[in-house]
């Protein structure tokens, strides 16, 4: 198995009420990629981060192996969903992939 977590924060200018409709719609798109990109077996994202910590909010997905997270990181369905909920809102992206 292998977990590929990705760390943002949003930019200054997203609002609270930006940012929470945004993890719902975010949360619910993302969990529509399992059972659709090969390999990739649970994603959730954490948003009540403890005080202390340096971003926003991040997700966890967790993969068959490397090549599952690297099929994911490349999937078109991943790059529309990233394009739409994330991308747009966020600066500072901190990656961890392990196996």
């Amino acid at each position: 198995m292998a977990t590929h977590i990705v760390a943002w924060n949003y930019k200054p200018e997203v609002t609270e009420e930006e940012r929470a409709r945004l993890n719902k719609e975010r949360d619910e798109a993302f969990a529509k990629l399992i059972g659709i990109v090969p390999g990739m077996t649970r994603v959730r994202f954490i948003y009540d981060l403890l005080p202390g910590s340096t971003h926003s909010f991040m997700t966890i997905s967790e993969h068959e192996d490397n090549d599952a997270v690297q099929a994911y990181a490349a999937h078109p369905m991943h790059n529309e969903l990233a394009d739409k909920y994330i991308r747009p809102f966020v600066q500072d992206r901190c990656v961890i992939n392990f196996e």
